[in-house]
């Protein structure tokens, strides 16, 4: 976020217990807030905060969340060297997930954006006809001898 000039707060809510929870809530200045999931929460006080999830690795996602947006955007870490790598993910119906690095990763007032969630808003919003039907074009012409036309005449009967 500090790449994209963004300054945020970051709280590590506690469970009812008073136990530090498996879960980091960001609140950007001016921006949608964040909500990173990387345990199953037993009863955080940030789960009914209006923000974002983005889940970490193994974290089930809502049903309608994933029904609503057709995504839902995951955190992974990656290894390098001895430093982790953050990557955003951004998993879409059926369960296939494309990762991206944070430089390809916007935080807009929509929420957190990558590209493949861009894509999928673009074809959730574009417009098509139902059941259009684009009309046949006839097959080309076979090549072969010409056709030929035969016609028949009949006698001319006499008319009483």
């Amino acid at each position: 976020m500090a790449q994209q000039g963004i300054t945020a707060t970051a709280e590590i809510p506690r469970d009812a217990d008073g136990s530090i929870g498996g879960e980091v809530l960001f609140t950007p200045a001016d921006l949608s807030a964040l909500r990173v999931v990387l345990a199953e929460p037993a009863d955080s006080p940030a789960a009914d905060a209006p923000a974002q999830p983005v889940l970490g690795p193994g974290m089930s996602y809502d049903p309608n969340t994933m029904l609503q947006q057709g995504y839902v955007n995951r955190i992974q870490f990656v290894p390098d060297g001895t430093r982790r790598q953050i990557q955003i993910g951004t998993q879409r119906h059926g369960s296939t997930t494309d990762w991206f690095n944070l430089d390809d990763v916007k935080l807009t007032p929509a929420g957190l954006s990558t590209p493949a969630v861009e894509e999928i808003q673009k074809l959730r919003t574009t417009r098509g006809l139902i059941g259009a039907r684009t009309p046949k074009t006839a097959p080309p012409a076979k090549p072969g001898p010409p056709s030929t036309t035969r016609t028949t005449s009949r006698p001319a009967t006499a008319r009483p």
